[in-house]
Protein backbone atom coordinates (compact mmCIF):
# COMPACT_ATOMS: atom_id res chain seq x y z
CA UNK A 1 0.00 0.00 0.00
CA UNK A 2 1.29 3.46 -0.94
CA UNK A 3 0.99 6.16 1.74
CA UNK A 4 0.94 9.70 0.37
CA UNK A 5 2.66 11.89 2.93
CA UNK A 6 3.15 15.57 3.67
CA UNK A 7 5.79 16.98 6.03
CA UNK A 8 5.74 20.25 7.95
CA UNK A 9 9.05 20.96 9.69
CA UNK A 10 11.08 24.19 9.88
CA UNK A 11 14.33 22.45 10.85
CA UNK A 12 16.16 21.47 7.61
CA UNK A 13 18.47 19.05 9.47
CA UNK A 14 15.59 17.13 11.05
CA UNK A 15 13.69 17.20 7.76
CA UNK A 16 16.67 15.73 5.89
CA UNK A 17 17.11 13.09 8.59
CA UNK A 18 13.45 12.08 8.45
CA UNK A 19 13.41 11.86 4.64
CA UNK A 20 16.51 9.68 4.64
CA UNK A 21 15.02 7.26 7.19
CA UNK A 22 11.73 7.09 5.30
CA UNK A 23 13.59 6.24 2.12
CA UNK A 24 15.59 3.48 3.84
CA UNK A 25 12.97 1.89 6.11
CA UNK A 26 9.54 2.91 4.80
CA UNK A 27 9.49 2.40 1.01
CA UNK A 28 5.68 2.58 0.92
CA UNK A 29 5.79 6.24 2.00
CA UNK A 30 5.68 8.72 -0.90
CA UNK A 31 6.31 12.34 0.06
CA UNK A 32 3.95 14.60 -1.91
CA UNK A 33 4.61 17.93 -0.18
CA UNK A 34 7.07 19.64 2.19
CA UNK A 35 6.53 22.92 4.10
CA UNK A 36 8.27 24.86 6.82
CA UNK A 37 5.08 25.98 8.58
CA UNK A 38 1.41 25.15 8.90
CA UNK A 39 0.41 28.48 7.35
CA UNK A 40 2.59 27.81 4.30
CA UNK A 41 1.05 24.36 3.96
CA UNK A 42 -2.49 25.74 4.13
CA UNK A 43 -1.68 28.13 1.27
CA UNK A 44 0.22 25.66 -0.88
CA UNK A 45 -1.31 22.23 -0.37
CA UNK A 46 -4.67 22.83 -2.02
CA UNK A 47 -5.58 19.96 -4.34
CA UNK A 48 -2.90 17.63 -2.94
CA UNK A 49 -4.18 14.44 -1.29
CA UNK A 50 -2.26 12.90 1.59
CA UNK A 51 -2.90 10.02 4.01
CA UNK A 52 -0.28 10.92 6.61
CA UNK A 53 1.14 14.17 7.93
CA UNK A 54 4.46 14.50 9.77
CA UNK A 55 4.33 17.83 11.58
CA UNK A 56 6.57 19.62 14.07
CA UNK A 57 4.79 20.00 17.39
CA UNK A 58 4.23 23.63 18.43
CA UNK A 59 1.87 23.73 21.44
CA UNK A 60 1.57 27.51 21.33
CA UNK A 61 0.42 27.42 17.70
CA UNK A 62 -1.88 24.43 17.21
CA UNK A 63 -3.02 21.03 18.36
CA UNK A 64 -4.50 17.95 16.72
CA UNK A 65 -7.92 19.50 16.12
CA UNK A 66 -6.42 22.67 14.62
CA UNK A 67 -4.34 20.67 12.13
CA UNK A 68 -7.28 18.46 11.11
CA UNK A 69 -9.54 21.47 10.54
CA UNK A 70 -6.84 23.19 8.45
CA UNK A 71 -7.21 20.54 5.74
CA UNK A 72 -10.91 19.62 5.65
CA UNK A 73 -10.64 18.04 2.21
CA UNK A 74 -8.19 15.37 3.47
CA UNK A 75 -8.76 12.47 5.84
CA UNK A 76 -5.34 11.78 7.32
CA UNK A 77 -3.31 10.51 10.26
CA UNK A 78 -0.75 12.63 12.15
CA UNK A 79 2.73 11.79 13.42
CA UNK A 80 4.10 14.56 15.61
CA UNK A 81 7.77 15.52 15.40
CA UNK A 82 8.58 16.47 18.98
CA UNK A 83 12.13 17.73 18.40
CA UNK A 84 13.85 16.59 21.59
CA UNK A 85 13.14 14.21 24.43
CA UNK A 86 12.28 17.16 26.67
CA UNK A 87 9.69 18.53 24.25
CA UNK A 88 8.30 15.04 23.65
CA UNK A 89 7.24 14.85 27.27
CA UNK A 90 5.44 18.18 26.90
CA UNK A 91 3.10 16.56 24.39
CA UNK A 92 -0.44 15.88 25.60
CA UNK A 93 -0.91 12.25 26.64
CA UNK A 94 -3.16 11.47 23.69
CA UNK A 95 -0.42 12.58 21.26
CA UNK A 96 2.55 10.77 22.82
CA UNK A 97 1.82 7.44 21.14
CA UNK A 98 1.88 9.15 17.73
CA UNK A 99 5.09 11.14 18.15
CA UNK A 100 8.77 10.92 17.28
CA UNK A 101 11.55 12.72 19.10
CA UNK A 102 14.95 13.70 17.72
CA UNK A 103 17.14 11.94 16.83
CA UNK A 104 14.47 9.90 15.08
CA UNK A 105 14.71 6.18 15.77
CA UNK A 106 14.37 4.02 12.67
CA UNK A 107 12.60 1.37 14.74
CA UNK A 108 10.04 3.82 16.16
CA UNK A 109 9.48 5.34 12.73
CA UNK A 110 8.87 1.91 11.21
CA UNK A 111 6.43 1.01 14.01
CA UNK A 112 4.40 4.20 13.56
CA UNK A 113 4.26 3.84 9.78
CA UNK A 114 3.16 0.20 10.15
CA UNK A 115 0.43 1.31 12.56
CA UNK A 116 -0.72 3.90 10.01
CA UNK A 117 -0.84 1.27 7.26
CA UNK A 118 -3.00 -0.99 9.46
CA UNK A 119 -5.38 1.85 10.32
CA UNK A 120 -5.63 2.86 6.66
CA UNK A 121 -6.50 -0.71 5.66
CA UNK A 122 -9.27 -0.83 8.30
CA UNK A 123 -10.62 2.56 7.20
CA UNK A 124 -10.63 1.68 3.50
CA UNK A 125 -12.25 -1.71 4.13
CA UNK A 126 -14.97 -0.01 6.18
CA UNK A 127 -15.63 2.45 3.35
CA UNK A 128 -15.76 -0.38 0.80
CA UNK A 129 -18.25 -2.31 2.93
CA UNK A 130 -20.38 0.82 3.36
CA UNK A 131 -20.38 1.44 -0.38
CA UNK A 132 -21.11 -2.16 -1.33
CA UNK A 133 -24.79 -1.82 -0.45
CA UNK A 134 -25.17 1.51 -2.22
CA UNK A 135 -27.28 1.37 -5.40
CA UNK A 136 -24.92 0.48 -8.25
CA UNK A 137 -22.69 -1.63 -5.99
CA UNK A 138 -25.18 -4.47 -5.51
CA UNK A 139 -24.51 -6.09 -8.85
CA UNK A 140 -21.97 -8.34 -10.51
CA UNK A 141 -20.67 -7.34 -13.96
CA UNK A 142 -19.49 -10.25 -16.10
CA UNK A 143 -17.74 -9.79 -19.43
CA UNK A 144 -18.74 -12.45 -21.96
CA UNK A 145 -17.40 -13.02 -25.46
CA UNK A 146 -20.09 -10.99 -27.20
CA UNK A 147 -21.78 -9.11 -24.38
CA UNK A 148 -21.63 -7.88 -20.80
CA UNK A 149 -23.91 -9.62 -18.32
CA UNK A 150 -25.09 -7.64 -15.28
CA UNK A 151 -26.45 -9.71 -12.40
CA UNK A 152 -28.10 -8.36 -9.28
CA UNK A 153 -26.46 -9.99 -6.25
CA UNK A 154 -29.93 -10.66 -4.84
CA UNK A 155 -30.80 -12.79 -7.91
CA UNK A 156 -27.79 -15.10 -7.58
CA UNK A 157 -28.64 -18.55 -6.21
CA UNK A 158 -25.17 -19.99 -5.87
CA UNK A 159 -21.67 -20.26 -7.34
CA UNK A 160 -20.20 -23.66 -8.20
CA UNK A 161 -16.54 -24.26 -8.85
CA UNK A 162 -15.41 -26.11 -11.97
CA UNK A 163 -11.62 -26.11 -11.84
CA UNK A 164 -10.40 -22.63 -12.74
CA UNK A 165 -13.92 -21.73 -13.88
CA UNK A 166 -17.06 -20.91 -11.91
CA UNK A 167 -20.64 -21.55 -12.87
CA UNK A 168 -23.06 -18.92 -11.58
CA UNK A 169 -26.69 -19.91 -11.13
CA UNK A 170 -29.20 -17.07 -10.96
CA UNK A 171 -32.90 -16.28 -11.18
CA UNK A 172 -34.27 -14.73 -14.35
CA UNK A 173 -37.75 -13.23 -14.59
CA UNK A 174 -38.36 -14.04 -10.90
CA UNK A 175 -38.74 -17.78 -11.43
CA UNK A 176 -36.52 -19.37 -14.09
CA UNK A 177 -33.04 -20.48 -13.01
CA UNK A 178 -30.27 -19.90 -15.53
CA UNK A 179 -26.50 -20.21 -15.39
CA UNK A 180 -23.36 -18.74 -16.90
CA UNK A 181 -19.80 -20.10 -16.91
CA UNK A 182 -17.07 -17.58 -16.07
CA UNK A 183 -13.29 -17.98 -16.38
CA UNK A 184 -12.65 -16.98 -12.75
CA UNK A 185 -12.19 -19.32 -9.80
CA UNK A 186 -14.60 -19.56 -6.88
CA UNK A 187 -12.31 -17.65 -4.51
CA UNK A 188 -12.49 -14.63 -6.84
CA UNK A 189 -16.29 -14.51 -6.53
CA UNK A 190 -16.21 -15.26 -2.81
CA UNK A 191 -14.19 -12.07 -2.34
CA UNK A 192 -16.50 -10.15 -4.70
CA UNK A 193 -19.59 -10.95 -2.59
CA UNK A 194 -17.86 -10.96 0.80
CA UNK A 195 -19.97 -8.06 2.08
CA UNK A 196 -23.18 -9.91 1.15
CA UNK A 197 -24.74 -12.95 2.81
CA UNK A 198 -23.18 -15.94 1.06
CA UNK A 199 -22.20 -19.20 2.78
CA UNK A 200 -19.74 -21.92 1.75
CA UNK A 201 -21.61 -25.20 2.17
CA UNK A 202 -19.02 -27.19 0.25
CA UNK A 203 -15.49 -26.62 -1.00
CA UNK A 204 -16.93 -26.08 -4.47
CA UNK A 205 -20.27 -24.38 -3.62
CA UNK A 206 -21.02 -20.86 -2.36
CA UNK A 207 -24.73 -20.26 -1.66
CA UNK A 208 -26.82 -17.14 -1.22
CA UNK A 209 -28.19 -17.52 2.31
CA UNK A 210 -31.39 -15.69 1.36
CA UNK A 211 -32.21 -18.44 -1.14
CA UNK A 212 -32.01 -21.36 1.32
CA UNK A 213 -35.46 -22.71 2.17
CA UNK A 214 -34.75 -26.04 3.87
CA UNK A 215 -31.95 -28.26 5.21
CA UNK A 216 -32.48 -32.00 4.77
CA UNK A 217 -30.97 -33.72 7.81
CA UNK A 218 -31.04 -37.25 6.37
CA UNK A 219 -29.51 -36.52 2.99
CA UNK A 220 -27.29 -33.65 4.15
CA UNK A 221 -28.53 -31.23 1.51
CA UNK A 222 -29.87 -27.69 1.33
CA UNK A 223 -32.94 -26.95 -0.75
CA UNK A 224 -33.26 -23.55 -2.37
CA UNK A 225 -36.54 -21.70 -2.91
CA UNK A 226 -36.78 -22.66 -6.60
CA UNK A 227 -36.19 -26.35 -5.83
CA UNK A 228 -32.45 -26.86 -6.37
CA UNK A 229 -30.81 -29.30 -3.92
CA UNK A 230 -27.13 -28.94 -3.07
CA UNK A 231 -24.84 -31.16 -0.95
CA UNK A 232 -23.43 -29.93 2.37
CA UNK A 233 -19.87 -30.99 3.15
CA UNK A 234 -19.69 -32.89 6.42
CA UNK A 235 -17.08 -30.55 7.90
CA UNK A 236 -19.21 -27.49 7.07
CA UNK A 237 -22.52 -28.57 8.60
CA UNK A 238 -21.89 -27.09 12.04
CA UNK A 239 -20.76 -23.74 10.63
CA UNK A 240 -23.77 -23.67 8.31
CA UNK A 241 -26.24 -24.31 11.14
CA UNK A 242 -24.67 -21.61 13.29
CA UNK A 243 -24.84 -19.03 10.48
CA UNK A 244 -28.44 -19.88 9.61
CA UNK A 245 -29.53 -19.60 13.22
CA UNK A 246 -27.90 -16.18 13.72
Amino acid sequence: MIIHTAIIDQDPVLLSELKQLLGLFCPEVVIVAEYQSLSAAILGIEGIHFDLLFIQYCPEDYDDSDVKSAFPECDFFIIWLAGTEKSAFQLPDDMLHDSLMSPVSAKELRLLVTKTVEELVVKRCSKTAACSHHPGHDRLVISEKRSILILLIHDILYFQSDGNYTKIFFIKNNCIAESVMVSKNLLYFEKKVSSFDFIRIHQSILVNREKIMRIEKLTGEVELHEGTRLPIARDRKKDLFLKLLC
